[in-house]
């Protein structure tokens, strides 16, 4: 791991977080209308959706990988919306850092893996 901080790493992981969710919304499921790319993002950007998708890729994460969630989800952020609760928003934050982790070690292809598994595993509910 570089010199960075895992706020840092959840700051970048959210971004890249977010920009995998759009493109799997516009280019793999073809939606164009803005009204429901936002509200289908929703599902998988808020705090709570992350901390509900975590558990779908927590199983096949590397001892680095798992590190890295653990240490930015045990940092004790203090959550800013009264809709999610403490714990959420730390495993939120944990997810944010893998992915912000992935992508400042350029491993996209890592960062794919484990995004079609979430969507995957989201598809088939």
């Amino acid at each position: 791991m570089a010199d960075i901080t895992s706020r840092a790493y959840s700051y970048l992981g959210d971004a890249v977080f977010e920009l995998c969710v759009r493109e799997y919304l516009v280019l793999e499921c073809g939606i164009s209308d803005v009204q429901e790319l936002n509200d289908r993002a929703k599902e998988y950007v808020s705090a709570s959706s992350q901390a509900e998708l975590m558990p779908l890729i927590s199983p096949l994460l590397t001892e680095d990988e798992d590190k890295v969630f653990r240490h930015a989800r045990n940092k004790g952020h203090t959550p800013v919306s009264k809709n999610i609760n403490a714990k959420q928003y730390r495993v939120a934050t944990g997810l944010e850092a893998l992915f912000g982790y992935l992508y400042a070690e350029q491993r996209f292809d890592r960062i794919k893996e484990l995004f079609a598994v979430i969507t995957k595993e989201r598809s088939e509910r």
